[in-house]
């Protein structure tokens, strides 16, 4: 029989049914977001959806757990990137890095490195700064007298290089080097490193319009060969061992042009920058591509509409993180919103998202974040993979999960879930005996005694789901609900 799991918030559920047995085979179909049925239309899903993974086998608890606490900055916990050794981090879609106006670029790492935006522009909606000009750049603090350093940037290629080499990331001192450019008009990247070999051309290209993750490493260890090295969205693509001189390490990074403003400059768009004082891992590299240290291992498919590699903030087209295939098309009308980090929203009427097949497998794992909001009919497909037949249904009340391979149409399954009621609010127990002495108009007999081993200061439910799920919420009052306790102890008990 088929193995079925669920996990809400990484945290397993209990599934009251199991439906379906095993069949031999495997899945190639594609993969229906938002819808299902005919046209992928029927079943609609309203609500939001966030990052969406498909691996290509059970994952762990442990795993699990680590995908969805990777994801823990949508809820306002900031672990993006690696932050063993960084040195200069900001992100021009993070309020607490830009305000949206001004010069100050306020750095994320705790170094208090302020870059400064050099007449650029800003685009609120993107979240990115636009060099376009010769006297533009980002001038980014780097690493004081590092004899290794790390450069990391979401960037969009707008046009072709100006003035001869298009820098992505120039510096200064220029003689220290240890820069990234466009070499020509097809996109070529080359990698300037701090010795004096000159450019060299990585043979990578980034196209016009495209937009990647561009992290590069530079070297120069006295008396040791060391590593010059070049990470496109997460992938290494370029390795030179190299020998090495003594000077001291960059002072500031030129984001998008010339140290000099000598008319090297690319037209381009940055959406972030972090800095190292340190070689990254390409774990660690990968972290930083994924916005989230997420699981790797068996992921065939990530489409994330907070990453601008995956989606732009407009268009039909989501991109699969992981490769050029299994990309997801838009259709009637998903739009995006920048909250929870950048979600795509379905209005529950028409709209949904199809991709193609990540491969043909026997078994997969799904996860993705979403926020449900109502059901337009009995079951909302969040997915579906129709040869695979296998789909979850959200409605008011309950989560379902179905599975059949290969051919057949089950019953529901659903899973059973507690719900907290009440007001959501604690109260103490001296507030408890004042409302009492108030409601009864009588004084009790207390006082304050020494605190008890394991007390804690304050426990009490949270009933936001049954809000969520149920559209309840309490009436009445603590005042009211001891009222009308004392109400009915009155009625049985003689207290005369």
């Amino acid at each position: 029989t088929g193995n079925n799991k669920l996990y809400i918030n990484g945290v397993s559920q209990t599934l009251t049914q199991r439906v379906g047995s095993a069949s031999s085979g495997t899945a190639t179909a594609g993969v229906a977001i938002g819808g299902y049925g005919g046209a992928y239309t029927s079943y609609p899903f309203q609500g939001k959806i966030g990052p969406f993974q498909i691996y290509n086998g059970e994952l762990t608890q442990a795993q699990i757990l680590q995908n969805f606490n990777a994801q823990a900055y949508r809820f306002g916990v900031n672990n993006l990137v690696s932050t063993s050794g960084l040195s200069t981090y900001w992100d021009a879609g993070n309020g607490l890095s830009y305000v949206g106006t001004g010069t100050s670029i306020l750095d994320l790492s705790g170094n208090n490195n302020t870059s400064t935006l050099v007449n650029g522009t800003y685009s609120s909606s993107l979240g990115a700064f636009t060099i376009d000009a010769s006297n533009e750049a980002i001038e980014t603090p780097g690493v004081n007298n590092s004899q290794e350093w790390t450069i990391g940037l979401f960037v969009r290629r707008d046009g072709n290089p100006q003035g001869g080499y298009g820098r992505v990331a120039g510096t200064y001192p220029a003689i220290d080097r240890g820069e990234i450019a466009l070499l020509n008009n097809t996109g070529n990247i080359g990698l300037n490193p701090p010795l004096s070999d000159g450019w060299l051309d990585t043979g990578v290209v980034l196209a016009s319009n495209e937009i990647a993750n561009l992290t590069a490493y530079f070297s120069r260890i006295p008396g040791q060969a060391g590593n010059i090295k070049l990470w496109k969205n997460g992938v290494l693509v370029y390795n030179l061992t190299s020998s090495n001189s003594d000077k001291g390490g960059i002072k500031t990074y030129f984001i998008g042009n010339r140290c000099d403003y000598n008319g090297e400059y690319l037209p381009s768009t940055y959406w972030s920058t972090q800095i190292y004082n340190r070689q990254l891992s390409t774990a660690e590299v990968l972290q930083n591509y994924y916005q989230g240290n997420i699981v790797t291992s068996g992921l065939v498919s990530f489409l994330d509409a907070s990453n601008v590699i995956s989606y732009p903030t407009s268009g039909t087209s989501w991109k699969n993180l992981i490769s050029g295939s299994a990309n997801s098309t838009l259709t009637n009308g998903p739009t995006y919103s920048n909250t929870y980090g950048g979600v795509l929203q379905f209005d529950g009427s028409d709209d949904y998202a199809i991709a193609s097949s990540p491969g043909s497998y026997s078994e997969y794992t799904f996860m993705f974040f979403c926020q449900w909001i109502t059901a337009t009919a009995y079951s909302s497909r969040i997915f579906g993979l129709d040869s695979f037949g296998t789909y979850t249904i959200f409605d008011p009340y309950n989560v379902g999960f179905h599975y059949n391979p290969l051919g057949g149409s089950p019953s529901s399954t659903t899973i059973s879930s507690g719900v907290n009621v009440g007001t959501g609010n604690g109260t103490s127990i001296l507030e408890v005996i004042n409302i009492f002495e108030e409601v009864a108009g009588k004084s009790l007999n207390w006082k304050f005694g020494p605190r008890r081993p394991g007390d804690v200061i304050e426990i009490y439910a949270d009933a936001s789901k049954a809000n969520r799920l149920l559209e309840w919420q309490a009436e009445y009052t603590i005042s009211d609900a001891v009222e009308h306790a004392w109400k009915w102890e009155q009625t049985i008990v003689d207290y005369e």
